[in-house]
């Protein structure tokens, strides 16, 4: 067990928009943008580390494979970065990006402002 985990140690923090998208999303094709197939309701990544954990879209800047628990409205939810998006980064409307079951799935959702995202670990 890696000594993070074992301490429950947060590496870095960042406050920002959460939004969700669907696989089924206009200009999606059913993969994330490292290759991983998302059809079919296939939101979760199985990581050696953390276990089952979502997948969530981030700023290209951002290596692929960090976890980052989202303190949300709804709870928290560990996620692994392995897409990216338009409308994600930084310096954009939206911090991260929750990988849904459906499009439609992730308008009933909306987005979650001011949330607090904790880096678990920084990549893979």
């Amino acid at each position: 067990m890696k000594d993070n985990i074992k301490n429950n140690e947060v590496l870095d923090v960042f406050y920002g928009t959460i939004s969700h998208y669907g696989p089924d999303c206009s200009g999606c094709s059913g993969k994330t943008a490292n290759g991983y197939n998302v059809n079919g309701g296939n939101i979760y990544y199985n990581d050696k580390t953390y276990g089952i954990v979502r997948i969530v879209a981030a700023d290209k800047s951002i290596p692929f494979g960090p976890i980052v628990r989202l303190n949300m409205n709804s709870g928290s939810v560990n996620a692994i970065v392995l897409d990216r998006g338009g409308g994600i980064g930084f310096d954009k409307r939206f911090l991260f990006d929750l990988l849904c079951e459906s499009e439609k799935e992730s308008y009933n959702l909306g987005v979650n402002k001011n949330t607090k995202v904790e880096v678990l670990r920084k990549g893979f």
